[in-house]
């Protein structure tokens, strides 16, 4: 379980406050992360659950003879 700083009050397992410390596994609260409302204190690895970006893999499309 990492420890991380509330930067903007929310409601998570109870009400917490800015300043307050709140512990939690990084994976669960990585949204709260990204989002700014809570910063990793320490070394603490933050992992996202987000799937990275798909790419694009669609084939170009093609051009119509007739409208040219």
């Amino acid at each position: 379980m990492a420890k991380f700083k509330v930067k903007r009050p929310h409601i998570g397992d109870r009400e917490y406050q800015v300043g307050d410390v709140r512990e939690a596994n990084s994976q669960v609260v990585a949204h709260l992360v990204a989002s700014g409302v809570l910063e990793a204190i320490g070394d603490e690895a933050v992992t996202s659950k987000t799937a990275p970006p798909a790419k694009d893999k669609a084939e170009p499309s093609i051009k119509n003879k007739a409208s040219e």
